[in-house]
């Protein structure tokens, strides 16, 4: 697989790197600056090299979702239990804030993560054999649910009233 720029009318520009890998997904990018997740490594490209920045704690998990706030970026592990959000000021060294274990014990992982600027939350959704189905944290350390219930969650959009939560839930 590789990561190759291309122009408006889709032809390819330049190559700016490969990687060995079955599951890949843009989580970041930036001019000359890119977050990858290569299978269960969260790899870094910039100014044409790349390198693993983070590993996940289970070789089959993905980094699944990112977001920037303010001088931080998060991303969150998705897969088999323990899942983290972790936490990276210059996308080089990045250190994990919490597991999905920590907010409900019977959750298997995180589902998404998004920053809400009006409130000052981190808001995270959790999946699959649990009652926590969004959790939110004003300060990184500790984290408190705002919905538990039958509800599953994937997407979330915060806007400046209200914050809408896409459904995963096969009886939707």
């Amino acid at each position: 697989m590789s990561l190759q720029l291309l122009n408006l009318d889709l032809e390819v520009v330049d190559r700016v790197a490969a990687f060995r890998g079955s599951k890949g997904f843009i989580l970041l990018a930036g001019d000359n600056e890119f977050l990858l997740s290569i299978d269960d490594k969260l790899v870094l490209v910039k100014g044409g090299t790349s390198k693993v920045v983070l590993r996940a704690s289970n070789s089959t998990n993905v980094f699944w979702h990112a977001v920037r706030a303010d001088d931080k970026v998060f991303v969150h592990e998705y897969g088999s239990p323990p899942t983290g959000i972790y936490v990276s000021e210059d996308l080089e060294r990045w250190s994990r804030l919490i597991n999905n274990n920590n907010i409900d014990k019977r959750s298997k992982h995180f589902h998404c993560i998004a920053h809400d600027p009006y409130r000052g939350w981190l808001i995270a959704t959790l999946g699959d054999a649990c009652l926590t189905r969004v959790a939110v944290s004003e300060d990184l350390r500790s984290w408190r649910p705002l919905y538990e219930g039958p509800w599953q969650f994937v997407p979330i959009e915060v806007l400046e009233d209200r914050i809408v939560f896409g459904m995963d839930s096969g009886i939707v």
